[in-house]
């Protein structure tokens, strides 16, 4: 997030992820295109863009899960099953990480 020639980027920008509370790994990439944005004006902040796509898809599990017990419990049952695939298990990992 900017606000005129200032960069925000951590809790201050609002990266912080909705469900894992993590923000040290979002801040590690954010902190890197920042740094290039500021040397090359015309830099492309592709990892800001990733980060801000992983924060949206944790969104919209946590919405998921807020939704109520019984949600809860059917997705928690349905998720632990399909990781016994292994292409669930994959795109699992890449989003959540």
């Amino acid at each position: 997030m900017t606000i005129g020639n200032k960069f925000l980027i951590g809790d201050a920008g609002s990266f912080a992820s909705a469900l894992t509370g993590e923000r040290i790994y979002f801040a590690m990439p954010l902190g890197e295109d920042v740094a290039k944005t500021i040397i090359n004006k015309d830099h492309n902040p592709l990892l800001i863009k990733r980060v801000l796509e992983i924060k949206r898809k944790h969104g919209f599990v946590l919405n998921i899960l807020k939704t109520g017990k019984i949600t809860t419990n059917i997705f928690h049952s349905l998720f632990l099953n399909l990781l016994n695939f292994n292409f669930f298990k994959n795109t699992t990992i890449e989003l959540v990480c």
